[in-house]
């Protein structure tokens, strides 16, 4: 599989698995039990871009620190998950994209860096054997939905990078691509989940287009239901952030970024509702659902979301021999 996705071809490749993709039915169980003959995948989309460069009020980081250490996180938590008293099992297969950064702005780059450089799907197993290297971080978790903090020395993956401009619709193509196949050889597994952090517009294409490209992604699926995309805009302001919406109204009306990007994440499936609910100390809806996506995201926020977004897949695990 291409480790970098030029624009215009990514467009033509697309175009042409067009025809191929087949629209699920109405049932979106989400209920498939996740086992090594069955994994599911995750996919990280991380921006790059020069303005991730941008200090974090309240926090003292770039954004492009904060977000590799939340994304690292995420994978030790995810490692921790898929351990048993043998070792670590092979329940997931990951793969981090990053956009902007060291390219020529229209690109996207699968972004392993060290042993696993030049791989795309890394499973659970590789990944807990195969970390860039070890550094002392202050976490941020989630204790009875409570935040709390912690000082340890830890594995990572993913460096933080901040250049050029903002390919996100390259991202999604690329996405879009690896698990078109990824797929075709799991078609009855627990769907994948796609996190697309960034912290402002796309350059590489129109809103229009962008939509488009989100949709085809959604629209993928196992026989378990469709992919899920999830969005989280990370800000640099101290403004609250708006967790999973059940309504484009609670956006702000004027600024057109939020309102694409409610367009561009999934309905949350209802196995996800009460999590959320519970999240947003709000009722269920009865005649809307939630959005996959968090805006104004600090850094307690980004945590919030990767935790819902993967709770899902960590309570589906199985306990296979």
């Amino acid at each position: 599989m291409l480790q970098k996705i030029n624009h215009q071809l990514g467009i033509s490749m697309l175009s042409a698995l067009q025809s191929s993709v087949v629209l699920p039915n109405n049932k979106k169980t989400y209920s498939s039990e996740i086992r090594r003959s069955q994994p599911t995948a995750m996919v990280f989309l991380i921006d790059q871009s020069g303005s991730m460069s941008e200090t974090m009020e309240g926090v003292g980081e770039s954004k492009a620190v904060f977000l590799a250490r939340a994304v690292n996180q995420a994978m030790r938590e995810i490692i921790s998950t898929c351990t048993r008293t043998e070792g670590v099992r092979h329940y997931m297969d990951i793969v981090l994209i990053g956009y902007g950064g060291l390219g020529d702005g229209k690109t996207s780059s699968v972004c392993w860096q060290g042993e696993l450089e030049g791989k795309t799907w890394v499973s659970t197993t590789e990944l807990a054997a195969t970390p860039l290297g070890s550094e002392k971080v202050t976490e941020t978790k989630l204790v009875h939905n409570v935040s709390k903090t912690q000082t340890k020395t830890v594995k990572y993956w993913l460096s933080p990078v901040a250049s050029s401009l903002t390919p996100m619709g390259a991202a999604l193509e690329h996405a879009s691509l690896l698990l078109t196949d990824w797929i075709a050889n799991h078609p009855t597994s627990y769907p994948p989940t796609v996190f697309n952090f960034t912290d402002g517009a796309q350059t590489d294409c129109s809103d229009d287009d962008l939509v488009e490209k989100a949709k085809f992604l959604k629209n993928l699926h196992t026989e378990d239901g469709n992919v899920l995309l999830f969005n989280c805009h990370i800000s640099t302001s101290k403004k609250e952030p708006i967790y999973f919406p059940s309504s484009r109204s609670e956006l702000p009306v004027s600024d057109k970024y939020a309102q694409l990007m409610y367009n561009l994440s999934s309905d949350m499936p209802e196995k996800y509702a009460v999590d959320v609910a519970t999240l947003r100390k709000t009722d269920i809806p009865t005649d809307s659902v939630f959005s996959a996506m968090v805006y104004q995201a600090d850094d307690a926020a980004l945590v919030r979301m990767l935790d819902i977004g993967s709770r899902s897949q960590r309570t589906m695990i199985g306990r296979d021999k």
